[in-house]
């Protein structure tokens, strides 16, 4: 969560110092087993439901599952419950 956040706030700090404009950085994070090729390509059910978590962000927020931010250790309450989601193919 912490490198996702460093992430936004670099991308932001690098299109200014380019003078470009930052473009809206939204990302979703989910954890568990994946397949990762030798290629580097990344498979399975994880990259699918933080996809479809990504697809919920709006303009500069990150949305993560409840098992993530358990798993972070997050206390609940620093965070914004969005409420129970279905997602599509989850």
């Amino acid at each position: 969560v912490a490198a996702v956040q460093a992430l936004h706030l670099a991308f932001a700090r690098g299109a200014a110092d380019l003078g470009l404009p930052s473009l809206p950085v939204h990302s979703g994070l989910h954890g568990g087993s994946f397949t990762l090729t030798d290629e580097g390509d990344v498979f399975g059910q994880v990259v699918n439901i933080a996809a479809r978590l990504q697809s919920q962000a709006e303009a500069g927020e990150i949305v993560l599952s409840r098992a993530t931010a358990d798993a972070a250790g997050i206390a609940p309450g620093s965070l914004r419950d969005l409420g129970a989601r279905t997602l599509k193919n989850v």
